[in-house]
């Protein structure tokens, strides 16, 4: 049995009572070369189309955008090389700082840490544990969320003529922050930097 370890329920406790009161909102803004609709922003360099997105999460969990930043990105290679993403090159400027995008993994762990941790009666089938007040309790490992994994962004490859698509990850930033999503790419032995401002428009 895998127990949650100090430092994720406290995590979790945060979750359950303030994350549940926060809704967020972003929105891109305008630069040259983007073509922006409402929450998406557009981008083609005669070689790749890019969609990305900041309002797009639709799936399980429902509330995962009041503790995340789930960022669509669609592209399409319509070139004749190949084109590459790595997992280090999509990032948010925030001022000086660099935030770096959460494994989906550790997304997951994190709604597995929380909905594990329960006020009053804690239950668990196996091997036989219950009791009352504030405690863990520990289901069998299991995939409540897959969509958070399935719907993620793959890194790597992308032939010529294909398309891929999926959510990025991200911890939510102040409004204060001047904001850029920056996305790394290469086609051939060409290398590019698509950045797309972007601002905090709500926090409710």
């Amino acid at each position: 049995m895998r127990r949650v370890r100090g430092p994720l329920i406290v995590a979790a406790f945060s979750l359950l009572t303030w994350g549940c009161a926060v809704r967020y909102t972003y929105l891109p803004l305008p630069s040259e070369g983007l073509q922006i609709q409402d929450s998406r922003a557009l981008y083609q360099d005669g070689k790749t189309q890019w969609e990305v997105s900041f309002g797009s999460w639709r799936y399980s969990p429902s509330d995962l955008t009041r503790y995340y930043l789930p960022v669509f990105i669609k592209v399409k290679n319509s070139s004749q090389d190949t084109l590459e993403v790595a997992s280090d090159g999509v990032y948010i400027l925030a001022g000086d700082r660099q935030i770096k995008p959460i494994p989906p993994s550790e997304v997951y762990v994190s709604y597995s840490t929380t909905f594990s941790v329960s006020l009053g009666y804690g239950y668990y089938a196996y091997p036989f544990w219950w009791g009352i007040g504030w405690y863990p309790y520990y289901e069998p490992r299991r995939f409540v969320y897959p969509d958070v994994v399935n719907k993620a962004f793959r890194y790597g490859s992308l032939p010529p003529n294909q398309w891929t698509e999926g959510f990025v990850y991200f911890p939510h930033v102040q409004s204060g922050d001047n904001l850029t999503l920056v996305i790394q790419y290469s086609i051939g032995k060409e290398r590019k930097v698509l950045k797309i401002p972007f601002q905090l428009s709500k926090k409710e």
